[in-house]
């Protein structure tokens, strides 16, 4: 919330597509982090126990967590949600970050062409 009202008080003047890469690099490091932390966190008997429970009772299939982690990102939802789902996930690093990125930037954009 603070991010997005820092955004749409910006002048006028500045580059909006400066300003939504710039924020994407910012959201990606916060990310980044917070997909770390459930990536190491995910090797403890807790997180695989939830992990073994959702894959066996609901049968959720893999996509399905990159999906609403995707959704989450793009959104202007908190990201904690998303990089924690992905960090469960077997996603890949690289994939991650270029998603994360990507998702960002264009989340930012849009609240920036709104406003």
């Amino acid at each position: 919330p603070t991010a997005t009202l820092i955004f749409v008080q910006m002048p006028d003047s500045l580059n909006e597509l400066g300003l939504a890469v710039f924020g994407g690099i910012g959201a990606l490091v916060y990310d980044l982090v917070i997909f770390v932390l459930f990536r190491r966190a995910s090797h403890t008997n807790f997180i695989e126990t939830i992990k073994a429970r959702l894959t066996t009772k609901h049968s959720l299939p893999r996509w399905l967590l990159w999906l609403i982690g995707g959704i989450i990102l793009a959104s202007p939802l908190p990201d904690e949600m998303a990089a924690g789902l992905l960090g469960l996930s077997t996603i890949k690093v690289q994939w991650f970050l270029a998603a994360s990125f990507i998702l960002n930037t264009l989340g930012i954009l849009a609240i920036i062409a709104i406003t």
